[in-house]
């Protein structure tokens, strides 16, 4: 596991940036860019991840991606990986939602408009090319205030709090964070 956000740099591209550089080149043009996870760059997935996120994923995680790209995006910063999110459909009772499994950005690159792209990946395409879609969920742990404010904004609740959700993580607590997605026909209108 790196042990933070420029050292996972490291292990992704081999040289780094520092957060002014990030900020201040190219200004006018969009540096970001979304693409499909791949048998290719699933590995780089890995990384970022372990650098990311307390939690360790199995293979199995990173094999179920592959079954359906369009349920995962990973972003790039001038071609350099440094974000990505995970979804996976869930039914219950009737009602088809879509579950973010992670949405995570390297810390140099966050607050930079990555991780709102990512969640606009999810909302404003994803959702509506998957039809049906009610609600859009995740879990945050109970001590990121950032994530749980950065969710907030972009429109979702915080639905309660579950008690011993992580293993080996502390707080073990995670919020349900949630947001409603209106039926498309409601929408257009």
């Amino acid at each position: 596991r790196a042990s933070s956000g420029v050292d996972a740099h490291l292990l992704l591209e081999g040289r780094t940036h520092s957060a002014r550089q990030v900020t201040r080149r190219d200004e006018m043009a969009d540096p970001v860019a979304l693409d499909e996870i791949t048998d290719k760059n699933i590995g780089q997935l890995r990384y970022l991840n372990r650098a990311t996120f307390p939690v360790k994923y199995t293979e199995k995680f990173y094999h179920s991606l592959l079954k359906d790209v369009s349920l995962s995006r990973l972003a790039y910063y001038r071609d350099l990986m440094v974000g990505a999110v995970c979804c996976r459909i869930e039914e219950e009772g009737g009602k088809k939602r879509l579950y973010i499994m992670t949405l995570g950005v390297l810390q140099p690159y966050r607050r930079l408009g990555i991780g709102k792209k990512l969640l606009g990946y999810v909302l404003d395409e994803l959702c509506p090319a998957l039809k049906d879609i009610t609600e859009v969920r995740l879990h945050v742990q109970t001590s990121n205030d950032a994530a749980v404010a950065f969710y907030k904004a972009s429109g979702f609740d915080v639905k309660g709090t579950v008690e011993n959700y992580y293993k080996r993580v502390t707080p073990a607590s995670a919020f349900l964070v949630s947001k409603e997605i209106p039926p498309l026909a409601l929408v257009k209108q």
